[in-house]
């Protein structure tokens, strides 16, 4: 689903554990807004392709499956939205370890169904983009111990200060086209090698035999 889209034409909307007067409710407007209701009787697998085309899903709050194990990663899979019966401390946790991204009152109304759901939808995108940023983030701070680890070997093998090597490192990556934490990791575990860093070739001044003149 794209960030911004608010149309429910051609969604799949599942409804779950809604009671007959809900469901014809939310059936009636989730076809005038050119969705297709579709009626479950158990929570869908949260596996890989296991919440089929479903766009997201109605889960009445206060039913059974709230509190069935297999629910907890639901909102995780695809966009939940809890229909309420009450406000009540108890009937929120309920649903909160299902991770929803919205919520409908009951008894449902037409009114509010298309807020509900187009808002549960970008709640949804956005928290699933912020989570993967924060996994590769966290695995690029997991990489970063290998960056500091090559720079120590160059340090210690070539003499190079922390600065050197870092640039050694970052232009070896560019050569090869990789990140440096990637070529890192590839030092840290003997799998590549950097040749010795190239020596000016004149000295300091004053060096005896490094380009200074003799009297």
């Amino acid at each position: 689903m794209k960030r911004g889209r608010m149309s429910l034409r051609g969604c799949g909307i599942g409804l779950l554990g809604c009671n007959e007067q809900d469901g014809a409710t939310l059936s009636r407007q989730l076809s005038r807004l050119g969705a297709v209701a579709v009626t479950l009787t158990a929570i869908p697998e949260t596996g890989q392709g296991g919440a089929g085309d479903l766009a997201a899903l109605i889960l009445d709050g206060d039913s059974e499956y709230a509190d069935q194990p297999s629910g907890a990663d639901l909102g995780r899979a695809l966009p939940v939205v809890a229909l309420l019966g009450s406000e009540a401390p108890s009937s929120l946790q309920r649903v909160a370890r299902l991770s929803i991204s919205g919520y409908l009152m009951k008894p449902a109304r037409s009114f509010g169904v298309m807020a509900a759901l187009s808002f549960a939808r970008q709640n949804f995108v956005a928290r699933r983009d912020l989570e993967a940023k924060a996994d590769r983030l966290e695995e690029r701070l997991r990489r970063r111990r290998f960056v500091v680890a090559a720079q120590l070997g160059l340090m210690r093998e070539y003499g190079l200060s922390e600065a050197d090597a870092f640039e050694r490192l970052r232009g070896a990556a560019m050569e090869r086209r990789t990140t440096i934490e990637a070529i890192s990791v590839d030092l840290v575990a003997g799998a590549t090698c950097l040749p010795p860093p190239r020596r000016s070739g004149r000295g300091r001044r004053g060096d005896p035999g490094l380009g200074a003149e003799g009297d």
